[in-house]
């Protein structure tokens, strides 16, 4: 019998928008581990403009927009800062990623199907400053 794969995707969405019609977004990925991905990724957004990107595998916050580039010349210890709160959220999904798998009987055992990938997906900004800083302008 064909082994059958699932995906299970659990998405919380969270636009931010300022009177000067900007939105800011932050994707947050978790996967389960054993997979040919990172087990968790983010991804920061604005205005349709990727603004930054980290990974487990990484674990650095990258600019990806190049007027981003300037903050870590205005305040140098923003990126080390963010990537510390992400590996702290890091952390958080990966615990929430073990409950879930417990809670539908998915950690191992013979009701275990390894096909199936467990995604959590969010929206945050981790640094409520910038958030500001990037709504405001």
């Amino acid at each position: 019998m064909a082994a059958m794969t699932s995906l299970l995707v659990l998405t919380l969405t969270i636009t931010l928008a300022s009177a000067a019609t900007h939105s800011l977004q932050y994707i947050y990925t978790a996967v389960t581990p054993g997979r040919d991905f990172p087990e968790f990724t983010t991804v920061g957004v604005v205005d349709r403009e990727q603004l930054d990107y980290y990974d487990s595998n990484i674990t650095t916050l990258i600019p990806k927009a190049e007027w981003m580039e300037k903050i870590g010349a205005d305040d140098p210890e923003y990126w080390n800062r963010s990537a510390q709160n992400l590996q702290h959220d890091q952390e958080t999904f990966r615990v929430s990623l073990d409950v879930l798998q417990q809670r539908f009987n998915h950690t191992g055992g013979e009701h275990s199907d390894p096909g199936h990938l467990w995604v959590l997906h969010s929206h945050r900004c981790p640094d409520p400053e910038m958030e500001n800083r990037l709504l405001a302008s």
